[in-house]
Formats: structure tokens, sequence, C-alpha cells
């Protein structure tokens, strides 16, 4: 894989509401691009992360009403449309982020997978349990729609987060999916950082912001 140049997108975190610059690849093997997206972002969302975990822990933990949500997310004029859009994201998710991250701690009590799926995002972290996710599983946070869910080889029939683990794809492999999936996780970096930082990454495509060697996955 060879460097081939940025492109820019939004991202909304908490006190933060700019562009960044994200850095693209390309296989030479199959002619698609990879992006390395910073771990704090989520794949084809605007909003950070940690501004949506705020949202979902104060409605649906503690039980505030959607303004309220928005107000403990730093989002005060966030519409409520968009409270309730991650929301029925996350619904449908929880069983399969229970069983997936039931890799990474014990399941708790809970009256339903709902709840359950936040008390283990909160024991694990979601950007922990993200890089996890996505890296390893190839499962989406808040789920995949359905024209971008990607194939995992001839078992894409099955659920990807009980497909058994390839080598490649352990922790800490640095490995990036190829079809719908063109997103990758970057090391430990603030909002600020990566865009202040991700101008010079392209003299330095294996330096700590690009994350080291990547391999496309086909």
């Amino acid at each position: 894989m060879t460097a081939h140049g940025f492109y820019c997108r939004t991202l909304v975190d908490v006190d933060f509401d700019e562009s960044i610059l994200v850095r693209r690849y390309l296989c030479h093997g199959c002619n698609r691009t990879v992006s390395l997206l910073p771990q704090f972002a989520l794949p084809y969302l605007r909003f950070g992360i940690t501004v949506i975990a705020l949202f979902l822990i104060a409605r649906l933990l503690a039980g505030r009403t959607l303004g309220a949500a928005a107000v403990a997310a730093t989002q005060r004029s966030m519409p409520y449309q968009r409270g309730q859009f991650w929301i029925r994201r996350f619904q449908k998710q929880a069983e399969r982020l229970c069983a997936a991250l039931a890799a990474l701690t014990a399941p708790p009590p809970a009256p339903d997978f709902l709840r359950r799926a936040l008390r283990m995002l909160q024991a694990t972290g979601w950007i922990a349990a993200h890089r996890f996710l996505l890296a390893d599983l190839l499962v989406h946070l808040l789920g995949w729609p359905a024209f971008l869910a990607p194939e995992v080889g001839d078992a894409s029939f099955s659920p990807s987060y009980l497909l058994p683990l390839p080598g490649a794809l352990r922790p800490h492999a640095e490995f990036a999916n190829s079809g719908f999936l063109n997103r990758r996780l970057a090391p430990r970096c603030s909002e600020r950082e990566w865009r202040n930082r991700g101008s010079n990454s392209h003299s330095k495509p294996g330096s700590a912001i690009s994350g080291g060697v990547r391999t496309c996955r086909c």
C-alpha cells in the first residue's frame, strides 16, 4: 500500500467542531483506497464516539429526557431527531454488542440487552471497545446500514461477531478491510493533534499519526 493523498471530513466531539485531514492509502492488489480514521471517529458518522456515548448513557441509563441527554453530551442545540436516530441504531445493535464484547468483559446482570451493552461498553471503555469491534470483528458500534455492511469472505452470511478471527486480525495487527469498509483506526491522539499533525504525515507513512504498517485484506 502507498500513500494516496488526503481528504477532509468534519468531526464533532466534546469542545471540537471542525474539519480534520484523513490520510488515504492505495492498495495495488485490488486498486481500492483505504482511509485511516482516528480512533475517536466512527465510520460514516459525523459525531465522535464520546458525544454519542455521553448521550446514550444519559438517555438510556440515567433516564434523562432527550434535551437533557443532549446537554450532557455537550450538544445543547442538537435536534432531538439526531438523538432518536442514535438510540434506534443502538437498540438494534445491542444484542450483537453483548455477544461481541463478551470476549473483553463478563456480561453483567441487566434486565435487557440494551442496558447490558451499555454497561459492558462502560466497563471496557467506549473507544477501546470500538477499536476491538471494528478492527477484529468488523462490527460497527451503532450497526452498519445494509448497503454498507462489509462482507467477510465466504462466511458473509454469518454474523461477523461470531466468525473466527484470522491470524492477521489478532489484537495489535494493523490490517484494514477492503470493500465496503474502507476505514482504519489511528493511535491515540486528540482531535486537535490529529488536525494539526495530519498535514505532516504524508512524508512519514510509518509515523505515529498513520499507525505504522498497514495491509489491505484483499
